[in-house]
């Protein structure tokens, strides 16, 4: 009786020591993308930032294209649903939610990377639909916090858009911003958006 197939072995690092998980290499790889850029998300780039054969990203991914999607998947869950079930489990007023959003946002650096996958998604344009997904949640969770606040029609069509659109993008706009002059600026901008 013939042995069954067996599993080809897990990737290793060019060492041949150190093994490389799913999750650091997209870990990793957000790190290579929110210091170099969309540019930088090349199989062979990663491989050598990372120290690891090809087989290694193929082991863990298959292709480019399940890479990029699993890529933006943790960008998605990382920067945007964690801030919605935060605020979801806060038994806090609608107004400090919002304020528990902005800064959760801007500490998380989210405008940056957003800026990374928004650049992704024209030259990929597969990952189109997952960075419109992300849009349409952010919408939600902001138009909800807005509309407990009293908010409705043009006015509160006009917050929510503003909210995501600025806060998707602050990155690129305050990033010399002292840690004081940013706090002050985003309750400035908290009263702007709440009355």
């Amino acid at each position: 009786m013939a042995p069954p197939p067996s599993k080809p072995s897990s990737p290793t690092s060019k060492k041949g020591s150190a093994r490389l998980s799913k999750e650091k290499w997209l870990a990793l790889s957000m790190a290579v993308l929110e210091k170099r850029g969309p540019g930088a998300l090349k199989i062979e780039r990663i491989t050598a930032t990372l120290g690891v054969t090809r087989g290694s990203f193929y082991w863990h991914f298959g292709s480019y294209q399940k890479f990029l999607q699993a890529l933006t998947e943790k960008w998605a869950q990382d920067y945007t649903y964690i801030v919605g079930e935060a605020l979801a489990g806060l038994k806090l007023p609608p107004r400090d939610k919002l304020r528990t959003a902005i800064h959760m946002i801007v500490e998380n650096g989210q405008g940056g990377m957003d800026t990374n996958f928004r650049n992704l998604a024209i030259s990929y344009p597969y990952l189109a639909s997952q960075v419109r997904e992300v849009d349409i949640y952010r919408a939600r969770v902001i138009t909800s916090l807005f509309e407990e606040l009293g908010f409705e029609g043009d006015q509160l069509r006009m917050r929510v858009h503003a909210f995501v659109v600025l806060h998707s993008m602050e990155h690129n706009v305050h990033s010399g911003l002292s840690q004081k002059d940013l706090i002050a600026l985003l309750e400035e901008r908290l009263k702007f958006f709440t009355t």
